[in-house]
């Protein structure tokens, strides 16, 4: 008689590069259980070979908060602080010699806007959005930015927004606040290029300067999102400090960038180009090298 000999083959996970630093986290079979590039899958235990965890750690000095491109927040405030009325700050931020506030009239307001899968009055969506980006205390001329800056965005979109791309705040009382006030004098307006509205992003605070669509998502250029536009927040706001250790920064390259982390930390970036934003050293990151691997500044 003869008996099938079970043995355990699973499926292929990828062709890893040789000296690629592995964390094993459960072995069976002379297998060991592993993540590579987000992905997790088994490895022979035959070829490979155990190391010694690296040691130290790596301390990011990061300026801004988001993607850096169109609007910052905190930036629309301290030029409102500064006397800048709130079209200013829109026409500098998403600056071309094309854009211009325009306004749908009152009969040309839609009576609702699709949020997700909420449908919503439209001054409820304008009034909950702005206050859960910004809050309702802030100098009345930010507030107006950052309504013409939703409504336009609204209004690219057809008006039917997904709730994934902006925050809201629902069953927000506005009666009385100065988003009411706000809403009473720009309701309707927004920003166009070649009399449409604009795709008219915004994110918290930048690192002196916003940084254009292509550097931050790649794609072709957007005329008003050219980026190189002055930020005035101070780094109080905009500057924050992380401290990993190096065993966790291999962890998350390799999972998250790819490339090869060798025993070497001091090799693991290479090659970095960025927009000078801050300084001849600092700057939104443009491409750079991971551990071999060549990394796109909207994938860092």
């Amino acid at each position: 008689p003869s008996a099938e000999r079970s043995c355990f083959s699973p499926p292929k996970l990828a062709d890893i590069p040789c000296g690629t630093v592995l964390k094993i986290t459960k072995i069976s079979n002379n297998w060991g259980q592993t993540t590579y590039n987000g992905k997790s899958g088994w490895v022979s235990l035959d070829y490979i070979e155990p190391v010694e965890p690296v040691s130290g750690t790596f301390t990011f000095v990061c300026y801004g908060y988001g993607h850096g491109v169109g609007m910052s927040q905190y930036g629309a405030k301290y030029y409102a602080e500064d006397g800048w009325t709130y079209d200013k700050i829109l026409l500098h931020y998403f600056y071309s010699d094309k854009t211009k506030i325009e306004k749908d009239e009152e009969e040309e307001l839609p009576e609702t806007v699709k949020y997700g899968s909420q449908e919503l009055d439209l001054k409820t969506y304008i009034a909950g959005s702005v206050r859960a980006e910004i809050g309702d205390s802030w100098h009345i001329e930010a507030i107006k930015a950052q309504m013409v800056a939703i409504y336009t965005y609204a209004k690219y979109y057809g008006f039917n927004v997904s709730s994934s791309t902006h925050a809201y705040k629902a069953d927000y009382k506005y009666e009385g606040t100065k988003i009411e006030t706000a809403m009473n004098e720009v309701l309707g307006e927004y920003i166009s290029y070649n009399d449409k509205a604009i795709l008219s992003v915004y994110c918290s605070s930048m690192g002196g300067k916003n940084t254009s669509a292509k550097n931050a998502w790649g794609g072709t250029d957007v005329a008003y999102l050219q980026g190189g536009r002055v930020s005035p927040e101070p780094e109080s706001v905009m500057k924050k400090t992380y401290t990993y250790t190096a065993e966790e920064v291999r962890t998350m390259v390799q999972q998250n960038l790819g490339g090869t982390l060798t025993v070497s930390p001091d090799t693991w970036f290479t090659d970095i180009v960025h927009d000078k934003s801050i300084s001849n050293s600092v700057g939104y990151i443009t491409s750079m090298k991971a551990g071999g691997n060549t990394v796109k500044g909207e994938n860092v």
